[in-house]
Order: C-alpha cells, then structure tokens, then sequence
C-alpha cells in the first residue's frame, strides 16, 4: 500500500474526492491468508486505520527497521567499515556502560533506603540544600561535589539517607536546577528515577522582582507563570512582570 500523494494532483479538489476513497480496516483482514503481509512505506495518511497495527500481519513498522539496517549496512560499505569493526565498536560502547552502571552502584552502594539527587550544577550544590531545608535534617546526608559529568562539567551529589522528597519539594529545585535528577532507593536498589522539571505554576518559592507588587507589600504567596520553560521565564499572577531565571530571588 501507499498513500494518495497529493503532490502529484494538478486538482486539488479531485484529490479531496479520492484521499480516503480506500482505508484498509482491520476487520477487512479476518479471513485473509495467514502469509499475507501489508507493506506501506510511510508516513501514512488515512489509507491505513489505527487498528490494523496490532494484526501481525501489518508489516510496515519493520520494513522501514529493515531499511533502516540496509541503509546502515550501505554506507558501512560506502566508508569502508566492516563487519568486525562494528563489533569492536559495539564490545567498546557495552564495556563503557558496564562501567559507567558499576560506578553508579558505587554511589548508590551504601545507601539502604533514601533519595540520590544528582546532576546538580556545583555552583548551585548548596542552593539546593537550602531549598530543600537540609542543613535543619536529622538524616544521615551524604554531600560530594565536583565530581566529572561531561555534561555540566563539575557536578554535585547528595545522598539523604531515609528521605522521600514529595513532587512540591522536587518542584523548588527547578528553579535553580532544571537538570536534576533523583534517584529512589528501597533496600540498596533503585527502584525509580525521576527529572526535575519545571512544573506550570511556582507558588511561594521565588520572590517578584516588581517592589510595587502586591506580594511584596502585603502578607500574601507569591504566584508565578512558568510561560517559558526552556529558557525559564516566569510571569507574576499579580503584577504580571516576567522575570528570567538568572534574575530570581528564591523566597
């Protein structure tokens, strides 16, 4: 099968009239030969229904992995790369994962229950143990800090032993490290991972940078937008000011 290619039409009303003159349906199947395989090159349109992709005789979703490894296999021979030296390539990449999980165990290792946060920015480390009132804990808290990370550079670890943050708590640490990531231990395992990200609405976490506005005059919680996240731009609820996240005062 393929798609009526609305390229080729001069009319565009007559390929209105024919784009959906024929949808394959799964129910059309039910007394098809048990070989029959359905090929499409995709992406479809409306040709073929949603239904049909759980028969097992819809086999398009391999034929485009089949072609996937073909068009691997083509430029291996095109750049003179051969069948050992992808699996060298690969015995590497597998070597380097396996060492990578161990050192993750490391760790984690003398953690029985608790919370991993990682991928905190080094220069934001003690932030984030403010935010989350740390300094005031009565649990057992590991801190490290300037470890390797190839994506931040430097990073910090903490360790809270017999700690489950709730999403609230998580939430605050968007604020200053949007990249973090948590680690939940029960009985030496890690049995969850969870990324920090910046949720909708900030409410009594970051104070407006507008001295007129309502919050800063009268005993109320601040409220902010999140109308950015990837640039992590907020909105007051009040005063309606946008404020970047290089600028925020944390409350």
């Amino acid at each position: 099968m393929t798609r009526v290619q609305r390229e080729r039409f001069t009319d565009l009303m007559e390929y209105e009239r024919v784009k959906d003159v024929y949808i394959l349906r799964n129910k059309m199947l039910e007394h098809t030969r048990p070989n029959l395989r359905i090929l499409h090159p995709l992406p479809r349109v409306n040709e073929i229904a949603y239904d049909v992709d759980e028969n097992p005789k819809a086999y398009y979703f391999q034929q485009a992995q089949n072609g996937l490894y073909a068009r691997q296999a083509i430029l291996c021979d095109v750049l003179g790369i051969t069948l050992n030296d992808v699996i060298e390539d690969a015995k590497k990449v597998k070597t380097k994962m396996k060492m990578s999980d161990n050192k993750q165990a490391l760790q984690v290792a003398a953690l029985k229950n608790g919370t991993v946060i990682d991928h905190i920015p080094s220069d934001k480390l003690f932030t984030v143990v403010a935010l989350l009132g740390l300094q005031d804990s009565d649990s057992n808290i590991t801190i490290g800090n300037n470890f390797e990370s190839k994506k931040l550079g430097k990073k910090g670890i903490i360790k809270v032993a017999d700690r489950f943050f709730t999403d609230e708590e998580i939430s605050r640490l968007s604020v200053v490290a949007p990249n973090v990531k948590l680690n939940i231990i029960r009985d030496y395992e890690v049995v969850e991972k969870k990324q920090v990200l910046m949720p909708e609405e900030l409410r009594g976490i970051v104070k407006c940078a507008n001295p007129k506005c309502i919050t800063n005059n009268e005993p109320m919680t601040t409220l902010f937008h999140v109308i950015d996240k990837e640039h992590g731009i907020l909105k007051c609820h009040y005063c309606e000011k946008e404020q970047s996240k290089e600028g925020i005062k944390l409350l």
